[in-house]
C-alpha cells in the first residue's frame, strides 16, 4: 500500500506471479505541511483488493487458496489506537511535516546518527500524537496496522519500519534514551513489539478465512517499507547493487558492505 494506491500480487512457492490487480485511491489534497489519510479507507481498499486477488486466483485454479499474507506500506507513516486497533487519530503520512517543534526537541536529544531526525520521522510524529490523543495505547505504522486488520493482534511491527521511530536495529532493541522524562519521553508500553520482516506473526481469524476463502491455516507475515519492498522484489543483494523505485518520491537504495 502506498500514497496513492495499493496493489496485490499472489506468488506461488517458486516465486511465480500468478495474479495482480490494483486500485488507485481517490485523490487526496494535502495542504502545506498537513499530509493525512483516513485508515478506514484503507481497510475498504484492502477488502476490495483481497476479494478480487480471491476472485482472479479461483479462475485461475479452483482448488488454489491463498496461504500466507503479508503487507508493506510506506515508512513513516503513524497512527495513535487504541489496544484493539481503533484509530484515534488520522494517519500521518510519511511526508507530514507538522512535527517541526518535537523535531527541535528531537535534535536537542536524540543521537546524530539515529533515523528519529526531521519534522517527517514517525518519533516527531508520535510525540504531536501524544499531544493531542493522550489517551493513545499503541502506535501503529500503516502496514502493521493492516496486517493486524486479519489476526486482531495489534501493536506488532517490523524492524524497517521502526527505524525512524528510533529502533534501534543494530542492538535489536528500543533504546533507554526515548523513555527519558527530561528529554524525549515515549512510555514503553506504547511502542511496538519489534520482530524481523519476513517472520510469522499469527493465523488469519477464522471469520477471515471464511470470508476472504483462504487457506484453513493462512498466517499473516510481517512485512517491510515499501522502498525495502522495492528491493526485494529485484533480487538485488550483492555489495554495488543498486535499486531506484518511483512513486510519490524517488527512492534510491543502495547495498554496501
Amino acid at each position: 500500500i502506498g500514497t496513492s494506491g495499493i496493489r496485490g500480487s499472489c506468488i506461488d512457492d517458486a516465486e511465480n506471479e500468478l495474479v495482480s490487480h490494483h486500485i488507485t485511491f481517490t485523490g487526496s489534497h494535502p495542504s502545506q505541511d498537513i499530509h493525512e489519510q483516513d485508515p478506514a479507507a484503507w481497510l475498504q481498499q484492502l477488502e476490495h483488493l483481497l476479494y478480487e486477488i480471491s476472485r482472479l486466483l479461483h479462475q485461475l485454479d479452483s482448488s488454489c487458496r491463498i496461504s500466507a499474507i503479508s503487507i508493506d506500506g510506506t515508512s513513516g507513516t503513524l497512527i495513535a489506537c487504541k489496544k484493539d486497533g481503533t484509530p484515534l487519530s488520522p494517519a500521518l503520512m510519511y511526508n507530514d511535516q507538522q512535527s517541526r517543534k518535537q523535531a527541535a526537541i528531537i535534535n536537542r536529544h536524540a543521537p546524530a546518527r539515529s533515523a528519529v531526525h526531521g519534522a517527517a520521522s514517525s518519533l516527531a510524529k508520535a510525540l504531536l500524537l501524544l499531544e493531542k490523543y493522550p489517551d493513545t495505547e499503541v502506535f501503529c505504522f500503516q502496514a502493521d496496522w493492516l496486517a493486524a486488520s486479519f489476526t486482531g493482534l495489534y501493536g506488532i511491527s517490523d524492524e524497517n519500519n521502526c527505524l525512524k521511530l528510533g529502533y534501534d536495529s543494530i542492538t535489536q532493541q528500543w533504546p533507554d534514551w526515548l523513555h527519558d522524562k527530561q528529554g524525549i519521553f515515549i512510555p514503553e508500553q506504547l511502542l511496538p513489539q519489534v520482530v524481523a520482516p519476513g517472520s510469522a506473526i499469527a493465523k488469519v481469524t477464522p471469520v477471515l478465512i471464511k470470508k476472504y476463502q483462504l487457506a484453513p491455516d493462512c498466517i499473516v507475515v510481517a512485512g517491510t517499507t515499501d522502498s525495502n519492498a522495492a528491493v526485494l522484489a529485484t533480487g538485488a543483494n550483492q555489495p554495488g547493487d543498486a535499486v531506484t523505485s518511483l512513486g510519490s518520491t524517488l527512492v534510491i537504495k543502495v547495498f554496501s558492505d
